[in-house]
């Protein structure tokens, strides 16, 4: 299979994706987020002011006054699809705080990695289009 995309969202449909990090002395487990997981997650990350545009020393030395939206989206994103996933990954994020940047920095970037985020923003301006297409009347 030669299709890129394809194979990120074979990969991410079937849950074979997964990462473990050590945070504050815990071991938590990042697996393929689904669609409802990413949109829970990015909802925090996009509160951060993280200009993912610039170099990687200037992002990371942003991270430390966007501790409690990316220790929330990373939580999202340990926590899961589970019942009671608000008050769960409130606890995550809790314990999380405890890490150095350092680690967040990683699992945050693993996450973006792990997803192609550059391909899911495409594909979801794609379907905004779509959408708004089929929305118009006739």
């Amino acid at each position: 299979m030669d299709n890129k995309a394809a194979i990120l969202v074979a990969n991410l449909v079937s849950g074979k994706r997964f990462k473990t990090f050590v945070i504050g002395g815990k071991a938590y487990t990042m697996r393929s987020p689904t669609i409802k997981i990413m949109c829970r997650a990015i909802s925090e990350f996009a509160m951060t002011d993280i200009d993912f545009e610039k170099g990687f020393t200037e992002q990371f030395l942003s991270i430390p006054r966007n501790m409690e939206h990316i220790t929330k989206g990373l939580a999202y994103l340990f926590v899961g699809d589970k019942e009671d996933y608000e008050a769960k990954a409130y606890d995550v994020a809790s314990m999380l705080g405890n890490g150095s940047i350092e680690e967040l920095s990683v699992a945050l970037y693993a996450f973006f990695e792990m997803t192609s985020m550059q391909e899911v923003f495409q594909v979801a301006a794609s379907a905004k289009k779509y959408a708004e297409v089929a929305a118009r009347t006739k």
